[in-house]
């Protein structure tokens, strides 16, 4: 009986101990991927020619690594208050987490430029605003002011069709 008695505290004292191990097994297999947010930076030239090709970088990165294999990266450009009219352009894998695109921007103007990263099971939308051509402080207030005033107004006439 006692022999009995020694081998249940036996195999009970084993389970604890394997239990124990795999606990701690378990903590140190935490996946990083998931708990870090990824990172996307935008770059641009800083001078930029109207009608001249320009590349547009997307830096991808999550904590300190750069990521080669998102699943999406797609740029979106528009003009001020013109958000409904722009253009999306699929961004090609260069080395070390940049995907970038070429890009003419066609007249003076104040650009939006946004980078829809998929990677990772997460999706960011970074964006960045560029001026193209060469516009005085009193200008770009103007130019600001009539896109408002566009952005509002497009916003009143679709909250005018949504009951139709």
């Amino acid at each position: 009986m006692r022999m009995k008695v020694r081998q249940v505290v036996l195999f009970l004292t084993l389970i604890v101990i394997l239990s124990a191990c795999n606990q701690n097994g378990q903590e140190q297999v935490n996946e990083p991927d998931t708990l870090t947010m990824i990172d996307v930076e935008i770059f641009l030239e800083e001078d930029i020619a109207v009608n001249e090709a320009t590349v547009i970088t997307a830096e991808v990165t999550q904590g300190e690594q750069p990521i080669e294999d998102a699943d999406e990266v797609v740029f979106e450009v528009w003009t001020l208050g013109s958000k409904e009219a722009s253009e999306m352009i699929e961004g090609t894998h260069s080395e070390n987490g940049m995907y970038e695109m070429e890009y003419s921007f066609l007249e003076e103007d104040i650009y939006y430029v946004q980078a829809h990263v998929t990677a990772r099971n997460m999706h960011v939308m970074p964006q960045q605003e560029v001026i193209v051509g060469d516009f005085t402080d009193e200008e770009l207030a103007e130019i600001f002011e009539d896109g408002q005033e566009e952005a509002t107004d497009d916003e009143e006439e679709e909250m005018d069709h949504s009951g139709h």
